[in-house]
């Protein structure tokens, strides 16, 4: 069960952190939510197997979350002029 909630909590940090990633770069929020939580392999691999790459990929995902954001004085050549 501790597995189980850790993959939960993995799952729960990827999609908080996809809608983060998903406004910087210009994509509707609702359609990179739809695509993430309709695969089969999140609910089958990640939640279903028990095992803690949920959690890896969440940090994963919630590190270029925070590498997307805006900084002052620091530009990046593939961030969007808005």
């Amino acid at each position: 069960m501790f597995f189980r909630a850790l993959a939960a909590a993995g799952v729960t940090l990827i999609a908080v952190s996809l809608a983060v990633l998903a406004r910087r770069v210009g994509v509707p929020v609702a359609r990179a939510l739809w695509l993430f939580l309709a695969c089969p392999i999140v609910v089958v691999h990640l939640i279903g197997g028990a095992h803690n790459d949920a959690m890896m990929v969440g940090l994963l995902v919630a590190g270029y979350a925070i590498l997307a954001a805006p900084s002052a004085g620091c530009p990046w050549p593939w961030r969007p002029a808005r």
